[in-house]
């Protein structure tokens, strides 16, 4: 949750040292969609993108389990998947 809350605060902070001074919500939404494609830290999500009237910046997962029964250790079972 940290890593999501830093790059959403990130992404944020970034949009808005490039809007200057027109501060209207469609353009910030617009500015994020542009901004956060071209990112190269996006957290958890490799594949982090938005478009024209999307509200969820990834599509997608890995499928995972725990390592071992008395650990917190997660281990992917395969790659990224897109539903």
């Amino acid at each position: 949750m940290q890593a999501d809350t830093y790059l959403a605060c990130g992404l944020l902070s970034e949009t808005i040292k490039h809007m200057i001074d027109a501060f209207i919500r469609d353009y910030l939404v617009e500015r994020i969609e542009d901004t956060v494609e071209h990112r190269i830290v996006t957290g958890y999500y490799p594949r982090l993108t938005l478009g024209p009237g999307q509200r969820f910046a990834s599509k997608g997962g890995y499928l995972v389990h725990f390592a071992g029964a008395n650990t917190k250790q997660l281990v992917a079972d395969g790659g990224w998947i897109t539903p």
